[in-house]
Parts: structure tokens; sequence; C-alpha cells
């Protein structure tokens, strides 16, 4: 979900369409919609509160349905609960990427209502 949210904010900085290709490459992405072409530089685009150019955030709610006359449905879901972080070395220059580390945190829960 957060890979199409931030494929999404890409397009929507270019006025692309949903079919553009984007090509990350020497510090820009490039959208390529049709005949028409546009660059972002990464070192152009402001940083948000945590320092980044570009990132997003997406949560997963899992679906649930009330038990039937037969007893039968899901009132409540497994969930797994999940933060990933990687952290990059970006060189907007190179257009290259390094990835420094990658901290993963899991805790899954089992929501009984009794």
């Amino acid at each position: 979900m957060a890979g199409r949210v931030l494929r999404s904010k890409i397009l929507r900085l270019t006025n692309a369409g949903e079919n553009a290709r984007l090509c990350f490459a020497d510090g820009c992405v490039t959208v390529a919609d049709g005949e028409l072409e546009s660059r972002i530089k990464l070192c152009d685009l402001p940083m948000d509160e945590r320092g980044y150019a570009l990132s997003v955030e997406e949560t997963f709610d899992p679906p649930t349905s009330p038990l039937d006359e037969q007893g039968q449905g899901a009132p409540y879901a497994v969930t797994a609960s999940e933060r990933i972080l990687a952290e990059l070395d970006v060189d907007v220059d190179l257009g290259t990427v390094r990835v420094l580390k990658i901290t993963a945190a899991h805790d899954v829960e089992y929501g009984n209502p009794f």
C-alpha cells in the first residue's frame, strides 16, 4: 500500500497519469507519460519534519463481520502490527542508493473479545 501511495504522490508532483513510467537515476525521478517527460530533482524537494524528501505511511485494518444466527462470522481479526524502517544513503548527484540499516518490529495479536 505504501508503494502505491508513494507512486501516486510522485505522479501528482508531475501531473502524470496512472500509466506513467518512473525511473530513478542521477539524483532525479524521471516520469514518462506518453510523449511527456518530467524530472524531479530530489535535492530540490523540501524536507518533511523527519528530514525526508518523499515519504508516506500506510496502515491496514483487517475486515471483520458480526456472527450470524449460526454463530459464524469473523467478529475479530488476528492482526499483526509491524513497523519497518529502512535507513538509506541516497547520493542525489550519482543517483545511487545504499541501504544503511533495516529495523523491524513485529507484534502478533489474537483479538479474542472473551
